[in-house]
């Protein structure tokens, strides 16, 4: 309405030992207060201001010197009764699904408590919004980490409301990092191109993205570390000699940065830099652990590679891939219980089947070397599995 919402009641009364009935309406002019008009029988229409009480349950008005109090549980109703639960139990982490629910007693039937009667807050994010599987739940995977007081509201035919409480623990786990490129204690060459290659796994939201990585090296012990760009993947150049240099790949998932570091040697430059080679299948940093990715015993399972150089003509680099199986602890197996696949020379695509040893690692390296004889080198781990025959 123009002038504010419309406040309205009925109630019944005595007048001198006789029953009545009285009506009243009004339009809200404040918080908590109405102007409101009174039709009580034997004294006409009266005019008051109304004014709600604390709790919310009850307009007093006073008319002809006396009283009017008109009370939401005069007619029997009671508020509800509520509790508030919700899962999975805490910590949950960060993007997790969280379901909450609200349990209700109340003469009103089930169907009353609509969607608009029950309401879900956080002391840190206000209303809550998300999937409502059923009026009295709320699925949602918004809440930011830190610990949440929750109440739901939950308000009756009536316009009585109760609340209830609990508390909802949200942790935000930090990345892994990893480094494939350059390889510890690998040695470059000043003036060269040398390929940064990496990866983050956050174990909330997956793997990060190109955004959240940043590389940066420390060109003297003990020195500051200098900005080298983004990225899992990126090609730089150290521009002078230096041993050792500390190569660090910084993963920032929003609130919990992390680092890693390689050390390595960047050599003088005496007219020849090594090559730079990469392995593109399997595609690394979509698997959380050291293991890259899988293969079936028995099966064809192609790898790819990219390879270039600054001094030789990349077509003409001899290439080698080796497959090695590896022992728990990561070191090569010297008695492999069947033979090591075959090196692969002259490709940068080969096809192998690897032998029967379930639920065991290969690593599988190519190697580039170039006309002047310096090489790179870049790996994968394989888990090799059976295939499952039904």
């Amino acid at each position: 309405m123009p002038g504010g919402d419309v406040v309205k009641g009925s109630g019944t009364l005595k007048i001198d030992g006789k029953p009545a009935v009285v009506a009243l309406s009004g339009t809200i002019t404040g918080a908590g207060v109405a102007r409101s008009s009174a039709v009580v029988p034997g004294l006409g229409r009266q005019a008051s201001d109304l004014r709600l009480s604390d709790d919310g349950l009850a307009l007093s008005g006073s008319y002809q010197n006396r009283t009017l109090t008109a009370r939401k549980d005069a007619c029997g109703n009671n508020p509800p009764q509520v509790t508030f639960s919700s899962t999975p139990g805490n910590p949950v982490p960060l993007g997790q699904n969280v379901l909450m629910s609200a349990t209700i007693t109340d003469e009103d039937a089930p169907a009353t408590f609509t969607q608009s009667r029950i309401q879900f807050t956080s002391n840190r994010q206000g209303l809550l919004s998300g999937w409502r599987p059923a009026p009295r739940s709320l699925g949602t995977v918004a809440l930011l980490p830190g610990t949440h007081q929750i109440t739901v509201a939950v308000t009756d035919s009536g316009g009585l409301t109760a609340n209830a409480t609990g508390v909802v623990e949200i942790v935000n786990r930090p990345p892994v990092a990893r480094i494939f490129l350059p390889t510890e204690g690998a040695t470059l060459v000043a003036g060269g191109a040398a390929m940064l290659k990496g990866s983050a796994m956050d174990p909330d939201t997956g793997a990060l993205p190109d955004s959240a990585l940043s590389w940066s090296a420390q060109l003297t012990p003990g020195g500051a570390f200098v900005p080298l760009g983004g990225g899992s993947e990126r090609l730089t150049t150290f521009a002078a000699a230096a041993d050792p240099v500390v190569v660090r790949l910084t993963a920032n998932d929003g609130g919990n940065p992390v680092t890693v570091d390689r050390t390595i040697r960047v050599a003088a430059n005496t007219g020849n830099t090594p090559p730079v080679v990469v392995i593109t299948k399997p595609l690394r940093g979509q698997f959380s652990g050291p293991v890259d990715d899988g293969a079936f015993a028995g099966t064809p399972t192609t790898f790819t590679a990219t390879a270039s150089d600054a001094e030789s003509d990349p077509a003409a680099m001899p290439l080698r891939w080796e497959f090695t199986l590896l022992r728990d602890d990561g070191t090569p197996d010297p008695t492999p219980p069947l033979p090591n696949p075959p090196a692969v020379t002259g490709t940068l695509a080969p096809t192998i089947a690897f032998p029967a040893v379930h639920g065991r690692v290969y690593r599988v390296t190519i190697t580039a070397t170039d006309a002047g004889g310096l090489s790179a080198s870049d790996s994968v781990l394989i888990m090799v599995t059976s295939q499952v025959i039904f």
